[in-house]
This record gives C-alpha cells, structure tokens and sequence, in this order.
C-alpha cells in the first residue's frame, strides 16, 4: 500500500464502528426498539455503518445523552431527546444501545 496515497484512497471500504460510551451500571444494555413507552434512557452506543452513525448525531442522538420513546409505529418509533422529536425507523432504533436511566 502506498503511504502517499490520501487516507481516503487508502481505506475505501468502511467497516461498521461503534461509538461506545463507557458503561455505569451492570444493566446489559438493550437497544432502543426494547425499550418501552414513556421511559427514559442513557444512550450508551451507536452501531452500524459510518453513514447512519453520522446521520444519528446529527439528529442529536449521542452517546451520554437521554432519549424517550414517545410512540410505537408499525415502521418505527417516534423519540424525545431534549425539546427535539425524531422518527426513527427500526434500522436506526436497532443501531442505538441504550439502558433505562433511574
């Protein structure tokens, strides 16, 4: 491999990464689609490929911060984090890691 290649050109395939906030608790975590209705939940991780992970926080979803599922769709969710709401798809639901905060 040549070192004078960008490093874009270098590594064209991305493998899927999580962005991982340590763990508090001996909660697993449990993804997002589990969680119930109405309540409240740390993120704990994002997982799946670069381009959702991206997509993700630009909506505001990060690892550290509070969620609420709102409503249950037949495609997806509707969520809560701050004054923000976001419809998720199952996909997205699927790639977040969460645990209920007490």
């Amino acid at each position: 491999m040549d070192p004078d290649l960008p490093i874009r050109r270098r590594f064209r395939y991305q493998l899927p990464v999580t962005l991982m906030l340590m763990q508090a608790t001996d909660t697993p975590p449990v993804t997002l689609e589990d969680l119930p209705p109405g309540r409240p939940a740390r993120i704990l991780a994002i997982e799946g490929p670069r381009d959702l992970r991206h997509r993700l926080l630009g909506l505001g979803l990060h690892p550290g911060g509070t969620i609420t599922v709102l409503q249950r769709q037949s495609r997806g969710l509707v969520v809560a984090t701050g004054a923000t709401r976001v419809a998720l798809d199952t996909r997205m639901a699927r790639s977040l890691r969460v645990e209920a905060a007490s």
